[in-house]
């Protein structure tokens, strides 16, 4: 079974002890750690010296570089100052999980985006274990919001900067280049914000009328609303001040014609 069979299982609460060997086999060597450590009851494990609280909520009172296991999302996040940040952008494995088991239905729109919104040939198509890619943010969001967290904006990249030494950084950029981030524009709803690690002290209202003029392939950080781009990806944050959602009723500034009907029941996972 594949990777991203066994974690669409795992979101319908089965706990299939084969996803354990799929992860690893997948190169997810703490992730699978980390998994059977929950799967046996515990509540932090220890991986390369490091201690990882597991759970299906963040760890009480973190500190930045601290580490925890999103025993829902299956992902490694590490605490950067102003939220924590998942490690590794998502995966394909984990968008099919998302797509086969979410709940979503139809959302009224003005105009209907000029594509099919979270069509899983798409995006959760080909290598399931390459990252995520060749979607919109507004679909990046959903995916983030069902597992109650966000998008990160531009400042917990900035704050990450900050707070996390450079073998992290270089760790939260090994498989990445381009990512969907929550920042919108005061002054174009429609502009879509990217971060690159070397757009991330960039101010985009600064840019952005030179960015709208340029050719796609050489715009810095902006896109439009339907966007899909086959080299942005994204991850998940937690932002330390709210923390995680526990329910979504904003909609308006989605160009997707889709809503999630509702989150993900994380009391099933603690």
């Amino acid at each position: 079974m594949s990777l991203g069979a066994l974690f669409a299982k795992h979101l319908r609460q089965a706990k299939p002890r084969a996803l354990a060997a799929a992860l690893s086999d997948a190169g997810l060597v703490p992730e699978r750690k980390a998994y059977e450590a929950w799967l046996g009851g515990a509540n932090h494990v220890e991986i390369d010296g490091a201690r990882i609280a597991i759970g299906a909520t963040p760890p009480a009172a973190p500190m930045p570089r601290d580490r925890w296991f999103d025993v829902c999302e299956l992902a490694m996040m590490v605490q950067a100052g102003r939220s924590w940040l998942a490690l590794r952008p998502a995966g394909r494995w984990q968008m099919r999980g998302f797509l086969d088991v979410a709940e979503r239905g139809p959302r009224a729109v003005q105009i209907a985006p000029p594509y099919r919104a979270l069509d899983p040939e798409r995006i959760a198509s080909g290598d399931e274990l390459a990252r995520c890619t060749n979607l919109t943010a507004g679909e990046a969001t959903l995916y983030a919001w069902w597992f109650g967290k966000l998008l990160p904006h531009l400042y917990d990249w900035q704050s990450a900067l900050e707070q996390l030494p450079a073998p992290v950084l270089r760790e939260l950029w090994i498989a990445s280049s381009k990512e969907w981030t929550s920042m919108k524009l005061s002054e174009d709803e429609a502009a879509r914000i990217f971060v690159t690690p070397s757009t991330i002290d960039w101010e985009p209202s600064e840019v952005a009328d030179d960015e709208m003029e340029l050719p796609d392939q050489r715009r810095g950080m902006i896109r439009g609303e339907y966007t899909r781009d086959p080299e942005i990806g994204f991850r998940t944050a937690v932002l330390m001040q709210t923390g995680l959602l526990e329910n979504v009723s904003a909609w308006s500034f989605l160009a997707e014609d889709v809503r999630l009907m509702s989150l993900i029941d994380r009391g099933a996972f603690r």
